[in-house]
């Protein structure tokens, strides 16, 4: 069984610095990755073809169609000259099947050591029992005391012991077998929130990358998704305290979902409590403190600026 490569040039680098990543818990290391290649305009120069490595295990939906996903497939991106040196990125669209994640490891390998990779670096999710406002710690683990202590040296912790899942794990130490020192930087996230994207633990790895790489990256967009996917989580909390309902406990997890951290939906029932108070502020202008209170507790204010600002618009 044999990856397929399509190259589309051979680029000159000189000991590039590799980074690999698959999707993984909190879309950590994916999103991470992605922010890299976009910020620092990397350019892509090989195509992975890897359908015999997977298996899909759920289908496209489209107007009620029924279809099978595309093939899953990964892409090589290079940069020269950055101020850390050359580099190289790999990033998947899916982990292949755990029993052949070894041999694609072995292969992926094979085709970037032509470069004399320096080290190799890939990025996880770690949960934890933190609350989803604190700042995520950074942990490392690596096949080689050298790169260890460096990576321990800007900041980051060392992980003593446990497991790493998945391929973002596997891959750093199969690197051992090609003489590659290769580390897997770990950010916390909490145990409750591994379902969603998690971007305040892809701000700590980009940081920190920013370090490695001596690379001023923007965080402006990392920080304002961060801020409010708190708020949300923090809204989902206080949800569950405040209703025993599982009907509407499970409405609102369906509607803060993957893009969450792009809009905010709310569950029908909150919907329908911030219509109730319009209409009851029509009538007493005074609840109109509670209704703002409850605009803010949603962050949706926005939403309904306009509406609730016609409220006090007397008639001509």
């Amino acid at each position: 069984m044999k990856l397929k490569i399509r190259q589309k040039e051979v680029p000159n680098l000189k000991d590039p610095i590799f980074i690999a990543s698959w999707p993984g818990m909190g879309q950590v290391s994916i999103d991470t990755t992605k922010d890299i290649i976009k910020q620092l305009k990397l350019k892509q120069f090989a195509v992975v073809d890897s359908e015999q490595f997977f298996s899909p295990h759920e289908v496209d939906v489209d107007n009620g169609k029924i279809i099978l996903p595309l093939s899953s497939a990964g892409r090589f991106y290079y940069k020269k000259g950055t101020k850390a040196g050359d580099l190289i990125i790999f990033i998947a669209d899916a982990q292949p099947l755990a029993h052949l994640a070894y041999e694609y490891s072995n292969q992926i390998l094979d085709f970037v050591k032509k470069y004399d990779v320096s080290k190799v670096f890939t990025f996880a999710a770690m949960p934890t029992f933190m609350g989803h406002l604190k700042r995520p710690r950074l942990w490392v683990s690596a096949n080689d005391q050298k790169l260890l202590d460096g990576v321990v040296g800007l900041g980051v912790l060392k992980l003593e012991g446990g497991k790493i899942s998945g391929l973002n794990g596997l891959f750093a130490a199969v690197c051992s077998r090609f003489n590659i020192s290769a580390a897997c930087i770990l950010a916390d996230i909490p145990a409750y929130t591994v379902q969603i994207e998690n971007p305040k633990a892809c701000l700590a790895i980009l940081k920190f990358m920013g370090k490695l790489l001596g690379e001023k990256f923007n965080y402006s967009i990392l920080e304002r998704k961060s801020k409010r996917m708190d708020e949300q989580v923090s809204n989902f909390l206080e949800y569950i305290k405040e209703t025993k309902d599982m009907d509407k406990i499970e409405e609102y997890a369906d509607n803060t979902g993957e893009d969450s951290t792009v809009h905010n939906q709310l569950p029908g029932s909150a919907r329908e409590n911030i219509e109730k108070l319009f209409r009851e502020v029509k009538i007493d202008p005074s609840k109109a403190a509670l209704l703002k209170n409850e605009l803010d507790r949603w962050n949706v204010y926005h939403e309904y600026e306009d509406r609730f600002l016609d409220l006090f618009k007397r008639d001509n």
